[in-house]
């Protein structure tokens, strides 16, 4: 129970650190690629890749080819495997997922899922394609998983930059969707994680968001050019009242 708790509050939480570094304006290129460590205690315990695949023209509508892949580390695999690959179509315009697909390895579990999203009419038809059911999940707000928030926010980050911003959205989790909200707390200077052996590089200021409600989510958004994500930090309880810090932090950036 406790090896589990921790990876599904990972894979949430991975999702909230890409969540927020948009740029007004910005434009994606084909090749661009985030890669992160996901560490538990201290401890490296997997990475995820996030890529832009292609720009794409379907039925007419232009469209953004997404590409994820989280996976555990050798050693924890062991013990819990994550490996989980995702394919994202946003539209070009707007950066709203329309459609979702998932491979996925979590522990004993796998399987192939496909969500259609509904952006108009907040709706999401889950196909459990292994399995052969259908489902029908409604939401209250515009929908997105963890891939396609971090391409969202990065376009539109300067609609989000002054303190006390909020930010609302549904997240889409297995089998239902999730209302959650940040807040934008200020700035602050932290190590740079992808920092060059250059001394002027060592730290960089970034704007500072945190979830209105448990469990406390904190992350850190470069403020320069590119507003990339860099940095998550949420303490999570675990069984007996046990708690684990865990940090998200980005060391690799290929541009295109």
């Amino acid at each position: 129970m406790l090896k589990r708790t921790i990876f599904l509050i990972i894979i949430i939480t991975i999702f909230i650190q890409s969540s927020l570094s948009l740029l007004l304006g910005y434009e994606f290129k084909v090749g661009e690629t985030l890669t992160y460590n996901i560490y538990a205690a201290g401890l490296k315990v997997g990475y995820q890749i996030i890529e832009v695949k292609g720009i794409k023209n379907i039925n007419g509508r232009k469209v953004i080819e997404l590409k994820g892949h989280s996976k555990s580390a050798p050693f924890v695999s062991l013990l819990y495997r994550l490996n989980d690959k995702w394919r994202i179509l946003v539209d070009a315009e707007s950066l709203k997922p329309i459609r979702i697909e998932k491979d996925m390895v979590e522990g004993k579990k796998s399987g192939f899922i496909i969500y259609e999203i509904d952006q108009e009419n907040l709706k999401v038809i889950m196909t459990d394609v292994t399995n052969n059911r259908v489902k029908e999940i409604k939401a209250k707000n515009p929908v997105f998983d963890f891939i396609s928030m971090v391409y969202k926010f990065r376009r539109d980050a300067a609609l989000y930059s002054d303190i006390g911003k909020r930010i609302t959205f549904d997240f889409l989790e297995p089998e239902k969707t999730r209302t959650v909200s940040f807040i934008n707390v200020g700035e602050s200077l932290i190590p740079n994680p992808i920092s060059s052996k250059n001394k002027r590089n060592r730290t960089v200021r970034t704007i500072v968001y945190k979830q209105t409600k448990k469990p406390w989510i904190i992350f850190y958004v470069d403020s320069n050019e590119g507003h990339l994500p860099l940095k998550m930090e949420v303490e999570a309880k675990l069984a007996n009242a046990l708690k684990i810090q865990i940090e998200v932090e980005l060391k690799k950036y290929k541009p295109h």
